[in-house]
Formats: structure tokens, sequence, C-alpha cells
């Protein structure tokens, strides 16, 4: 596992009110040290002071490593440059390789839609059914018949927000008429998956609340 220049990242930043997620790049990297993207938000500069703790996480697609990862940071200090702003950053621990399978799921009823990805291409449309749902993955219900390992890119309803992910097809349940698809996801931002873990959160307590959870 070996993370390069041009590595699409995310910084987790842990706050009074939980953990914020932003999406940085990777610039340039020497021995435990690497220059990133300082983050944005609302279109301007994150003011993030040096010696603040952070996460980088980032998802090898090497077919050898796959997989995402996370290890702990610190910020030493911002870098001016002509063309954007930058952050010098240490890392403080090791890569961890993060097991999403272990994201906790729930029974969710949402109406969604898929389209089968062939050659990075969105095909057609199509409304589906979404039984359960996690930071890593989803049960999808639908009765067109999709192939294991197929790659779909699925629209999720949370509440009044609608997000986009892309999973793989993991296992297959065929039922009369409809087909379950166990979905992992693939491709996905941690701010994504953070809005995820987030509703999925809300949606339990609801559950207990009703004393069916």
């Amino acid at each position: 596992m070996k993370i390069s220049p041009n590595q699409n990242i995310e910084i987790i930043i842990s706050t009074n009110s939980g953990s914020q997620s932003y999406p940085s790049r990777v610039e340039d990297v020497d021995e435990g040290r690497m220059l990133i993207a300082a983050p944005l938000e609302r279109g301007y500069t994150l003011p993030i002071r040096p010696n603040t703790p952070i996460v980088i996480d980032y998802r090898d697609k090497n077919p050898k490593n796959q997989g995402r990862y996370q290890a702990p940071a610190l910020v030493e200090r911002r870098v001016s440059s002509k063309t954007l702003p930058l952050l010098l950053i240490s890392l403080t621990g090791d890569w961890a390789k993060i097991q999403e399978r272990d994201f906790v799921r729930v029974e969710v009823l949402l109406n969604g839609t898929y389209a089968v990805l062939i050659d990075d291409q969105h095909i057609t449309n199509k409304p589906c059914l979404i039984r359960d749902l996690g930071g890593g993955g989803l049960l999808l219900a639908t009765s067109e018949a999709l192939k294991k390992s197929a790659k779909i890119v699925i629209s999720i309803p949370l509440d009044n927000n609608q997000v986009e992910v892309v999973g793989s097809i993991v296992r297959i349940h065929p039922m009369d008429g409809m087909n379950e698809y166990g979905i992992s996801f693939t491709d996905i931002e941690e701010r994504i998956r953070q809005e995820i873990i987030q509703f999925v959160f809300r949606r339990q307590v609801e559950m207990r609340r009703k004393g069916v959870y």
C-alpha cells in the first residue's frame, strides 16, 4: 500500500459537534510527511491551525491492496502557493485498513434509483427499493436481473437530501417477481458516508423509541 501525489483523499477533523470530512488531494509525499491541498468550506479555505490532529482517509484501487485506509496525522503548518493553499502534515501512526463490512446496517424502505455502469458510463436510471442501509453498503430490490460483480450507481434519498454512490453487487437473492442484491460501496465520498451513518443512527433511535430495534 502506497500513497502518491495526485491521490484524492478525505481529511477528517474532530469538532465539538462531531467529525467533519473534507475532500483534498496529495500534492507531494516525503518519508511520512505530505503536502496536501487545504480543504475548502463554502468556497473559502478552511482555517486549520498548526498542531491540529486529523485523520487521512483514502481508497486504494490497486487490486493487490484494494480497500479503504486511514492514518492519523498532525498539521505542521500552512504553505503558501501561487496556485492553491496547501498544508504540510506529518503522519503520527500507521495506515490501517478499514473493514467496511463492519459498518452497522439498519432496515429501511426507501425509493431510490440505480443505473448499471458500463465502461464507467451510466445506462438508463431505473427505480429500486432500498431495504437496508449502512456506511459500507445496502440491500437493493428490483425486478431486473443483474450480474454479480456488476458496478452500479445508486441514488439514495436521505431525509431531505439525495446522495449518490457507486457500488458492486456482492450477493444475489432471487425472489418471485423481484431480486435482492447485496451492494458493497466501492466509490463513495467520506462526507456522503458520514451522512449515511448519521441517517442510520437517527433511524436506530427512531426504531428504539417504537420498540422495534
